[in-house]
């Protein structure tokens, strides 16, 4: 079936269903777009193993994207549909709020109204396309999403692509800790009581996504076979002697019922497995004793992931870097 044909049966399953009287001008639609993506992703771009996950509804509230494309067990892209024929460049509120982090902290973006579709790559608007109009130009728009790749070719770049996913990581553990019946909440209460009571939500959430990106990060520094890399073999490559963290990281490696959480984790363990073997054993092998380049990165990090913080707090980032990634 070309993708045209696809278009067009698309295009008729919207309106059948829009036509009804209970429908909505999204949950409705969604099961339309989920399918049309599936079919024309395997049957014109030959990508069988990519599939779309769905948001479940019962966690919208959390504010990840609607859809993530999984090529096999790793994310690599996202989707975010308003309702049916929405103005994509005046949104407002929430989601205007919602999509403009999406944006910013995900490399590969589409955002839609079931009828016009923006890519963004690198927080920059790219291509777009209007199904009604030209199914050329949203050809070209989901073969770019599909053939999402990262180069990266230096220590700044990856600091770049790793702080924009620990932001958006931050966002997620932040709201997780507004349900006390979590994991996440639990973690934090046990944060107060044996290490520092003043501790706020907000700082936890700051303190945490580092923690678990930059843990990531250090991990796979030490194992340089990318293809096996994963949240469980990150938490197996940590040191036994740092406890804590790998105590957190266990957690982390279990995690299922925090969707919201482990989506990202997820998403930053895909970035990690395409960072340069050689450039790992360049820049971030300890060229003597005295140096530690994996510590050393650290500044790199910080100076994208929040360079106001970092100046307004720099001393206690550099306690919290020793303390937390001493190897």
């Amino acid at each position: 079936m070309s993708f045209q044909t696809h278009c067009n049966r698309y295009l008729q399953q919207i309106d059948q269903t829009r036509a009804t009287d209970e429908a909505t001008a999204e949950l409705s639609l969604h099961p339309h777009l989920k399918t049309f993506l599936e079919n024309i992703t395997d049957e014109c771009f030959n990508r069988p193993n990519v599939r779309y996950t769905l948001e479940p509804k019962n966690i919208n509230e959390i504010g990840r994207p609607d859809f993530i494309a999984i090529d096999g067990v790793l994310p690599i892209g996202y989707i975010e549909a308003e309702a049916y024929g929405t103005d994509l460049d005046n949104l407002t509120g929430h989601a205007k709020e919602q999509n403009d982090r999406f944006i910013q902290n995900l490399d590969n973006f589409i955002l839609t109204n079931f009828i016009d579709f923006a890519l963004y790559k690198d927080g920059e608007r790219i291509n777009t396309a209007r199904i009604t109009e030209n199914t050329d130009d949203l050809e070209a728009l989901i073969q770019r999403f599909l053939d999402d790749s990262i180069q990266i070719g230096t220590p700044e770049a990856l600091a770049g692509y790793l702080a924009r996913r620990t932001r958006e990581l931050k966002t997620q553990i932040a709201t997780t800790l507004t349900d006390e019946t979590t994991e996440t909440f639990g973690i934090y209460e046990a944060f107060r009581e044996t290490l520092l009571f003043t501790l706020t939500k907000a700082d936890f959430a700051d303190m945490y996504a580092q923690t678990l990106s930059y843990g990531l990060f250090a991990a796979r520094c030490t194992l340089p076979n990318a293809t096996n890399f994963s949240r469980l073999t990150a938490t197996e490559s940590l040191p036994q002697s740092n406890r804590f963290l790998t105590r957190l990281f266990r957690h982390v490696a279990g995690m299922s019922s925090e969707q919201n959480v482990t989506y990202i984790l997820d998403d930053i363990v895909t970035l990690l497995q395409n960072v340069p073997t050689e450039m790992l054993r360049t820049a971030f092998t300890p060229r003597n004793h005295f140096e530690d380049p994996v510590i050393h990165f650290y500044e790199t990090f910080l100076a994208q992931y929040d360079p106001q913080r970092r100046i307004d707090r720099g001393v206690y980032y550099r306690t919290q870097q020793y303390l937390l990634f001493e190897r």
